[in-house]
C-alpha cells in the first residue's frame, strides 16, 4: 500500500474517540501538573519571595517535562555537567536529586534548607 492510498482510506469513528480521548487525558495530565507546581510556587511567593531552585527527583522532573516541555528551557549536555542544572522554568532553576523525597522550591534564601546547592566554576 502507498502512503497516498494509506492517506485516502476512510477514518472510523472509533478512531477519532480514541484520538480525542488520548488527547484530552493528556491535556488533563498537563493542567494537574502545572496546577502542582504553581501550587508550591504559590507557597513561596505568598512569603513575597520569588521562587529561584526547585529541586525534584528524577521521576517528578521527567512528568514535570514531558508535559511542560514548551514552558521549560533545557540546558546544554555541558552546561549540564558544570552546574548539574537540567533547565529554567518560570525564572526559576531546576535541580534533579536523588535524595529529595518531595519536590523542594526555594526562594532566595531558604529557611531550613538542609543541602547546600554549589555551581561548580571553570577549573
Amino acid at each position: 500500500m502507498r502512503a497516498k492510498e494509506l492517506l485516502e482510506m476512510p477514518i472510523s469513528q472509533k478512531e477519532i474517540d480514541e484520538y480525542v480521548s488520548m488527547k484530552a487525558k493528556e491535556h488533563i495530565r498537563r493542567e494537574r501538573i502545572r496546577e502542582w507546581l504553581s501550587g508550591m510556587f504559590k507557597k513561596v511567593e505568598e512569603r513575597d519571595e520569588t521562587v529561584k531552585v526547585v529541586v525534584m527527583q528524577a521521576e517528578d522532573y521527567a512528568e514535570v517535562r514531558k508535559y511542560l516541555r514548551d514552558e521549560m528551557e533545557c540546558e546544554t549536555q555541558l552546561s549540564m555537567m558544570k552546574t548539574g542544572q537540567m533547565a529554567t522554568m518560570w525564572h526559576a532553576r531546576f535541580f534533579v536529586d536523588r535524595l529529595a523525597e518531595e519536590p523542594e522550591i526555594h526562594g532566595p534564601c531558604p529557611d531550613g534548607c538542609m543541602r547546600v546547592m554549589v555551581e561548580r566554576g571553570e577549573p
